[in-house]
């Protein structure tokens, strides 16, 4: 990777970041359902691999007296990347829920003392009750619409990243045009004179 990296020109890497970035976010956009699913079958698979690399450590290691607890949770572990790999939508609503749940405990507290306060924080924690309702109700459409706008934010990033770089090389350009017609005169010479106080 660092071999690839080097016989690339320096100039461009920025570009092929945005770019990338860009890509990235053009994915989630269109397709968030198939992102987070992708997400969370490469997510299983790192999981299980590394549940599976200290299996045979525990395995060995059993006969030493390897605590039931390290076997314990390396099977929780390893059953987590199988469900991720083959069955994550549970798992991926068990997220928005707990974001709900803390929005909606937020909302009531706020509302309880900051609604008393004024009306607009009455309005503002009415919003934030309700929105986190609609989240704990329907967690996947919440999942979804964040992986959209996140998209939408990696996109924008990618094209600012692009079109920075092409209008910082137009800048230099530019200034180097102004730099190199600009008279030359030269050194002028300066004497110095004693003062006498």
């Amino acid at each position: 990777m660092k071999k690839i990296l080097k016989k690339i020109p320096f100039p461009l890497l920025p570009v092929l970041f945005g770019c990338a970035i860009a890509l990235l976010g053009l994915v989630l956009m269109i397709a968030p359902q198939t992102s987070l699913n992708t997400v969370c079958f490469a997510g299983g698979i790192v999981v299980l691999l590394k549940a599976l690399s200290k299996l045979s450590d525990c395995i060995k290691g059993f006969e030493n007296g390897t605590p039931t607890t390290d076997i314990i949770s390396l099977v929780a572990t390893t059953c987590v990347g199988i469900v991720l790999m083959v069955h994550p939508k549970p798992l991926l609503s068990l997220f928005p829920i707990f974001v709900g749940i803390c929005t909606l405990i937020f909302g009531i507290v706020s509302f309880f003392t900051r609604g008393r306060r004024s009306l607009i924080g009455k309005i503002t924690s009415a919003i934030t009750i309700i929105l986190a309702i609609v989240v704990i109700n329907s967690p996947m459409v919440f999942a979804e619409a964040a992986t959209a706008i996140s998209g939408i934010a990696l996109f924008v990033i990618g094209v600012v990243l692009v079109a920075s770089k092409f209008y910082a090389e137009k800048k230099l350009k530019e200034w180097n045009i102004e730099i190199s017609t600009e008279p030359d005169d030269g050194y002028k010479e300066v004497e110095f004179t004693d003062v006498d106080e």
